[in-house]
């Protein structure tokens, strides 16, 4: 349900921001918080204005299940693209 791009500090700052009823430790793992997530979404919730722009329980499911935009490229991704950008500055030169 949590996409696997979201890593337990952004979740942790999304609990915090949000003003969510979680209570979490540092020791807990991704895995835990993400089961607390899941919990608290069964429930009614109350979320208090931020900059995530996240006003109702729907729009944080949707927050949620999608990429976390502010996730930088894998090494993998970074190469690939490197590899297009070379194709095209040979091709236009």
């Amino acid at each position: 349900m949590i996409h696997k791009s979201h890593s337990k500090n952004d979740l942790i700052d999304l609990i915090n921001h949000l003003g969510l009823k979680i209570t979490f430790s540092h020791q807990d793992n991704k895995k835990d918080i993400q089961d607390k997530f899941k919990i608290l979404l069964k429930n009614n919730i109350e979320i208090k204005k931020n900059y995530y722009n996240i006003e109702n329980k729907d729009g944080l499911k949707f927050f949620l299940q999608n990429q976390n935009k502010k996730k930088l490229l894998t090494t993998k991704e970074k190469n690939e693209v490197m590899n297009i950008a070379k194709f095209i500055i040979n091709y236009c030169k």
